[in-house]
């Protein structure tokens, strides 16, 4: 992502708080997977780059518009929410019937889920 450019202050700083609760975040995915997904939820790293439930869902419509092509077919992205579950909301899926939104516990791994990132440098 930053290959060639300096990162700027803000990502910097941003990588430096997720290295700090990076083993801390680990652990309690095993131990208490809400508090994990509210720790992620607030690092910086994912604010800058992850984009909110709507934001995604308004993208994958105006690009099905404007290029007549769906995104994300048979994936879901991360988001930067929570559900009132306390799961990582996840969009995608998105076909003719809409798309799909769901919250994931962090600690979940599946071929389904990847990440777009939503910000541009």
């Amino acid at each position: 992502m930053f290959k060639d450019t300096d990162i700027s202050e803000s990502y910097q700083q941003a990588i430096t708080e997720f290295e700090a609760q990076k083993d801390e975040i680990e652990k309690l995915m095993t131990t208490d997977w809400k508090k994990a997904a509210e720790k992620l939820e607030k690092l910086q790293i994912n604010q800058l780059t992850r984009q909110t439930p709507v934001e995604t869902i308004y993208d994958l419509i105006a690009y099905l518009h404007t290029n007549n092509q769906r995104l994300l077919e048979n994936k879901y992205t991360w988001t930067k929410r929570r559900d009132s579950d306390g799961g990582l909301v996840g969009v995608g899926f998105f076909d003719s019937g809409g798309a799909g939104l769901g919250g994931w516990a962090p600690g979940n791994s599946d071929a389904s889920v990847g990440v777009s990132f939503s910000r541009s440098l």
